[in-house]
């Protein structure tokens, strides 16, 4: 039978989350974002106050910090 040809799907858009839509996605308060974010955790800020998060990126950092523990 021959390769479809059919068009590929793109890949899925990872949307940045608030620091509360990561914190219930994580299952942790708004004081353990603020505490991850000052030990390193990544994030963007857009403006001058508006803080953001890959969930990919923020949890996987996290993931790591709880291995190196």
């Amino acid at each position: 039978m021959p390769p479809s040809h059919e068009p590929a799907t793109p890949p899925a858009v990872e949307r940045y989350l608030s620091r509360a839509e990561l914190a219930a996605m994580m299952g942790v308060s708004l004081a353990t974002i603020d505490r991850m974010v000052s030990e390193g955790m990544p994030s963007v800020t857009w403006g001058r106050r508006t803080r953001r998060f890959r969930p990919s990126a923020a949890i996987s950092w996290a993931s790591e910090r709880r291995r190196a523990a």
